[in-house]
């Protein structure tokens, strides 16, 4: 996982497998990036090569959604994952494109 600032929004960009292992050793790095900037600053998660994700990272995206509300996005999801936080509803609380 990396992280950037880019013009008002802090995008974290992930690229592996997110299963329960990497959501628990990224919770605390990923929520305290967030706390750590301007509440202005919106978040963006690009899941770029990511075809996975657990429930372990979906409970992130909520935690993420309850500190940012509509200034939370994820971008360049694959069909696979698109599919998983559909089913769950979360594409009605997240920007997905």
């Amino acid at each position: 996982m990396e992280s950037m600032v880019i013009d008002d929004t802090l995008v974290f960009s992930f690229s592996e497998r997110l299963d329960t292992l990497a959501a628990m050793s990224l919770q605390k790095e990923i929520l305290d990036s967030i706390a750590a900037q301007d509440k202005s600053l919106a978040v963006r998660f690009d899941f770029a090569g990511v075809k996975y994700i657990a429930s372990g990272f979906i409970r992130i995206l909520i935690l993420v959604v309850r500190m940012k509300d509509k200034k939370f996005s994820i971008v360049n999801i694959s069909p696979p994952v698109r599919e998983i936080l559909e089913t769950g509803y979360l594409d009605r609380l997240i920007t997905m494109v």
